[in-house]
């Protein structure tokens, strides 16, 4: 995490099982990514996580300033025999199910 000059604080619990990990600024820290051609992938990705931020929390005070959504990877990891594509629709289905029930709800 450091090229990106955000580093992660904390991890908040997120929509069916994903994460959201809170970020803060280094002093001077920029993402810089190779073969760029002229994008400001750090402006882009800094903006992408105050979104999150401020949307995470949509009826209250933003407690982060910024956030990302991850994924936990370590049982694939673990497990070489857990086939990639049952462990992440796993993951799409419990999202699915959670949209449904708030929309019904």
């Amino acid at each position: 995490m450091a090229r990106s000059g955000l580093a992660p604080r904390r991890e908040q619990a997120g929509l069916a099982g994903f994460r959201a990990l809170q970020h803060r600024r280094r002093p001077g820290g920029r993402l810089r990514l190779p073969g760029g051609g002229g994008k400001r992938y750090d402006l882009a990705t800094a903006g992408r996580r105050l979104a999150h931020a401020t949307y995470f929390a949509s009826h209250g005070t933003d407690e982060e300033s910024a956030l990302s959504f991850a994924m936990d990877l370590t049982p694939l990891v673990e497990d070489a025999s857990l086939p990639v594509a049952d462990y992440v629709l796993a993951f799409v289905d419990r999202f699915r199910a959670d949209v449904e029930k708030r929309l019904k709800g």
